[in-house]
């Protein structure tokens, strides 16, 4: 896959790695907020549901998006690129008087749409990233990561039923 990914690249991003085409800068704005989103949510999770399951599915996905956050961070700097301040409006119909089962419903349900949108992003950027460094950076290492939260989370939204 390593392979592919970094053949797949424009002549120019290997002559200069540190160019980012629009698309790179869209999957990497769209990740700092999926990952922010992601973290606010996983640790609502934690303190709000009535579930064991979805309590452990909110911690394990926080602190591997937070992981995620800290590399995308350490990528932006490296290519000079600003990324944005956690904004967490979003996640606002989680914080309201939502407790228990009501709350692990609408979270689960919530993170089945959230990981579908962050696996668009994904193929986004490898039909039209440019930058070896950011297509590296979440395909390689994150890609599957997020799949597999995807699939647990329908499952679990499944079951909730």
């Amino acid at each position: 896959m390593v392979a592919f990914v970094f053949m797949s690249c424009k002549k120019e991003s290997l002559e200069n790695p540190n160019t980012v085409n629009a698309a790179d800068q869209k999957f990497m704005l769209q990740m700092a907020k999926a990952a922010n989103a992601e973290i606010h949510a996983g640790n609502l999770a934690v303190g709000k549901s009535s579930n064991p399951v979805v309590q452990q599915f909110g911690q394990a996905v926080a602190a591997k998006y937070s992981m995620a956050l800290t590399d995308l961070q350490d990528l932006a700097h490296k290519l000079n690129f600003s990324l944005p301040q956690p904004d967490n409006e979003e996640n606002n119909f989680l914080t309201n008087e939502l407790q228990g089962y009501s709350f692990d419903t609408s979270y689960m349900k919530s993170r089945v749409q959230s990981f579908a949108l962050i696996m668009d992003d994904f193929k986004a950027e490898v039909n039209n990233g440019n930058n070896p460094y950011v297509r590296y950076y979440y395909v390689n290492k994150y890609l599957d990561a997020s799949r597999a939260y995807y699939l647990q989370a329908d499952s679990i939204a499944y079951y909730m039923k």
